[in-house]
This record gives C-alpha cells, sequence and structure tokens, in this order.
C-alpha cells in the first residue's frame, strides 16, 4: 500500500481491505404530470470509504512505538493525497484518513483499521497523450469520462479555431484571429482557454460545451493546427 508516494509495507502488514464494489449511488427521481410513477432525472456518485485493516509489529515494545509515531506523522495530511491499494498498484484514489486509529496492541505487536475517506470516488489510472489527427478514433480504457487539457499550435492564419467531439456535437468554437505559431491550451477540467498565455475565453461562443472525454472509443475534429490530447484515465 502505497500513501503520498510512500511505501506503507515498510511498516506494517495489510490484513484486510474493505472497499465497495461502487460508490454510493443517488438518484434523483422527478415525478411527469399525468403518468405513473416517475423518471430518474439525475445521477450522482458520493463519496467513498475505503477501510485498511493492518498489522503492526516492532522489534521491542520501544521500537512499535517509534514505528507508531512515524506512521503518524506520514498518515496525517491537511488534504487528501495518493493512495494506491496492493492488489492495484496502476491506480490510485484521492484520500485522506479520517476517524479514529485505535491501536491494539499486545507487547510488540499492534492492530489497528485506518479509515481514508476520497471525497472524489473515482480512482485514475494511466496518463494518456495522443495527437488528433483528423479522422484518427481515440479509445478511452477507463469506465468512466474523464477530462484532459488539448495544446493546439496553429499551423495557419485562421479567424477562428473549432474544436468538435464527435461522438455527441458538443463543440468549443474561438473567434479569434490566430497567426502561425499561436498555442492555444484548451483545460476541459477547469473550463478555461488560453493563447499564448492569456485568456481567450471573451472569444468563446456561449454555445459552446467544455465535453467530457467519454468512455471507449471517440474521436475529437480539430479544425486548424497540430493538437494533442493528454487525459487520464479513470475507474469506476
Amino acid at each position: 500500500m502505497i500513501y503520498n508516494g510512500i511505501n506503507l509495507g515498510q511498516f506494517f502488514k495489510v490484513l484486510k481491505i474493505n472497499k465497495s464494489v461502487l460508490p454510493p449511488i443517488e438518484n434523483t427521481l422527478r415525478e411527469i404530470p399525468g403518468k405513473p410513477g416517475a423518471i430518474v432525472a439525475r445521477t450522482k456518485i458520493r463519496p467513498i470509504q475505503i477501510s485498511v485493516e493492518v498489522e503492526i509489529k516492532g522489534p521491542s515494545k520501544e521500537g512499535l512505538n517509534t514505528i507508531i509515531r512515524e506512521l503518524a506523522r506520514i498518515l496525517y495530511t491537511e488534504d487528501t493525497r495518493q493512495l494506491r491499494l496492493p492488489n492495484e498498484l496502476d491506480k490510485y484514489y484521492m484520500a485522506k484518513l479520517e476517524g479514529n486509529t485505535a491501536l491494539e496492541e499486545i507487547l510488540n505487536y499492534g492492530r489497528t483499521v485506518l479509515y481514508f475517506i476520497c471525497p472524489d470516488p473515482v480512482a485514475y489510472g494511466k496518463l494518456v497523450r495522443v495527437n488528433l489527427d483528423n479522422n484518427t478514433k481515440i479509445y478511452n480504457n477507463g469506465t468512466y469520462p474523464s477530462k484532459g487539457i488539448i495544446k493546439i499550435e496553429i499551423t495557419e492564419e485562421t479567424d477562428h479555431l473549432e474544436v468538435i467531439l464527435l461522438n455527441t456535437g458538443e463543440f468549443l468554437y474561438i473567434d479569434d484571429n490566430f497567426n502561425t505559431g499561436d498555442i492555444v491550451v484548451i483545460d476541459l477540467e477547469k473550463e478555461y482557454i488560453t493563447k499564448n498565455g492569456h485568456s481567450a475565453m471573451p472569444n468563446l461562443y456561449l454555445e459552446s460545451d467544455f465535453f467530457e472525454i467519454p468512455v471507449g472509443e471517440f474521436e475529437i475534429q480539430i479544425s486548424s493546427g497540430n493538437a494533442v490530447l493528454e487525459f487520464r484515465e479513470r475507474w469506476l
């Protein structure tokens, strides 16, 4: 188990991990006048908790206390940090320790349960970087839509730039004077666009949508320039 980049296997043995198959699911229902029942208007996933039962062994009673103090220093954080579980080290959650960590001690042995809260209930996997050549299909191997960054180098003068997710028709349209060599960066997560480091948001059409990277096969079309998409796979 790795937390905040530190392999905790040097401090304890993991006995059991409890994690749900899916994050808690919350459905918002809406009644339709004149029709029986209701329809699902919105589905939302809620934060998850991961519990890890561990056994700590010290060379002596005093040695056990030394290990516990070092663990306390590592595990206490003000914000969330990467948590990688032993059976899935290629993915991580953004997690933070919470609750009681009471230790059951017998001589130089100790047992406790570490409870991690994950406000973002989705796991993160491989970072994908791909060139967005038109008519090139891309595949998102994750099981949950992702966000990403599109970097475009303008290769010829143009008075607009359009980026279209062909799967859904969602698009971003920037009405501006672009010159050869201009660099446009589209941050789909922060919903922000820059041209040569300066905001291009005033020139973004109101009808534009900062789309998500869908699960499975997708295609993004760029009206001009050489583009690179970078996104991290996300997993339920």
